[in-house]
């Protein structure tokens, strides 16, 4: 696919989703119908077509989405927040990771000596 092709998928809104496994396409059972044009296949860029990223959305479904190319197969961990696009159920964008600021700026002064 070339840059603009992928631009398509890259509309609002997007589902965000955490991210259970990654799996390599050659391991996975039923791999074999991902078809080419779930992957990127431009001869100057680099395939990032072979992992399948298994993602859990908030609304509690569970799918399996091919790396269509937007990142590097590196820099996706289980755990991470992804944006899928919500027509093409395609692997968009790495989210920030959720944190709670009041947790952040908490810090122990005196550890107590009450045991329960």
């Amino acid at each position: 696919m070339i840059k603009s092709e992928l631009r398509k998928y890259k509309h609002l809104p997007y589902i965000v989703c955490t991210i259970s496994e990654i799996l390599k396409e050659k391991d996975a059972v039923g791999a074999e119908n991902v078809t080419n044009t779930d992957k990127l296949d431009s001869a100057d860029e680099q395939n990032y077509g072979d992992e399948l990223i298994v993602v859990k959305a908030l609304s509690r479904f569970t799918i399996i989405v091919p790396n269509a190319g937007f990142m590097k197969p590196g820099d996706l961990k289980v755990g991470d927040l992804v944006a899928i696009s919500r027509k093409k159920l395609k692997l968009v964008e790495l989210l920030p990771s959720e944190y709670d600021p009041r947790v952040k700026g908490m810090e122990v002064i005196n550890q107590p000596n009450e045991q329960l």
